[in-house]
């Protein structure tokens, strides 16, 4: 029988904004998790381990970056930004390892109630190029969004938006391998990277510099678990997922879609997600885009600019994607 255990020791600044209530806290937390072999158990541990103390600049410093960018017609119902650091002890038989990693997320969720439209951002640093990218996003969700009459052929996603579809389109596709009707080779693949927000997984194990998926086939296994709390059994996840593409095609755009407005969902046999978008008048609409995994894949026709981490689901990469739906045989619609 396989026994484990696992003991995470953290210090985290967390600044909360929820409507007009605002909070800065600062948390330190211990606990340790033990498995043997089905039974999980875990409980808080008194801290034995050195933390040092997080300056809580960095944080305050994004916080008004972000609210200075509103715009007066918006509402910032939520923002939560965090900067932790924490070190890790697990021990397997006679292996232990210990390491340490440090983190910065942002999550923030903005409203434009006249329009009755939630737009959600999630970044990793709040440099220069995610608040231009955030401000642009604002701008299209300020601009009097309604409905539009166009059905966007082909459509250009912003890297934060191809970053959240990448793990789930991975996982729906590896649910059902066999049935969603892939009928020819895709050109973009995805694979792990070393560079991302993540040098090691939640073993203390090194990401693998590996292809999950490759245009027809998903590995036939995740080589890393993904182990945010202690609270959880550590899972087997796509981590720092970066897509590529055999050969890009010069095409225009009839839309780009640059934030999310509705995560995605598996409906069915498709993975739907709504975006924000803006057409050739640079006004802001909703958009529902819903296609099977093996569709999405295939429509892939660009990818453009430096990629970029964010954290979604265990991380990934994004860049400008151009995607051509009409030539899958899908449909963008306007909501």
């Amino acid at each position: 029988m396989s026994s484990e255990t696992y003991r995470k020791h953290g210090r985290t600044v967390r600044l909360e904004r929820i409507g007009g209530d605002r909070a800065l806290m600062a948390i330190l937390e211990s606990g340790e998790a033990e498995s043997h072999g089905e039974v999980f158990s875990c409980r808080s541990f008194p801290a034995h381990l050195p933390l040092p103390e997080i300056d809580e600049t960095t944080v305050l410093r994004a916080e008004s970056a972000i609210v200075r960018l509103m715009d007066e017609r918006l509402s910032l119902e939520r923002l939560v930004i965090t900067s932790g650091i924490a070190v890790h002890e697990r021990q397997t038989g006679a292996d232990e390892r210990v390491w340490n990693d440090a983190s910065f997320r942002i999550h923030a969720s903005i409203v434009n109630r006249r329009a009755g439209l939630r737009m959600t951002w999630n970044e990793a640093a709040p440099d220069d190029k995610s608040l231009a990218e955030l401000a642009r996003a604002i701008t299209a969700l300020a601009s009097n969004p309604g409905r539009s009459d166009a059905n966007p052929a082909r459509i250009q996603l912003s890297g934060s938006v191809a970053a959240a579809l990448w793990p789930a389109l991975l996982l729906a596709l590896a649910s059902r391998p066999a049935d969603d009707g892939r009928k020819e080779r895709s050109e973009l693949t995805l694979a792990q990277s070393s560079d991302g927000g993540y040098s090691l997984d939640g073993n203390g194990e090194a990401i693998a510099v590996t292809t999950l998926f490759d245009g027809t086939h998903l590995a036939d296994r995740w080589p890393n678990v993904f182990r945010p709390t202690y609270r959880r059994r550590p899972q087997s996840m796509p981590m720092n997922l970066i897509a590529s593409l055999e050969r890009h095609e010069e095409m225009s755009t009839d839309a780009v879609a640059l934030a999310i407005l509705e995560p995605p969902t598996v409906e069915g046999s498709e993975v739907a997600v709504v975006l924000l978008v803006v057409d050739g008048q640079r006004k802001g609409f909703p958009m529902r885009l819903a296609m099977t995994p093996s569709a999405w894949f295939g429509a892939v026709v660009g990818l453009g600019g430096v990629a970029r981490w964010y954290p979604y689901g265990a991380g990934s990469f994004g860049c400008d994607t151009t995607i051509d739906v009409a030539g899958r045989g899908g449909r963008a619609q306007f909501v």
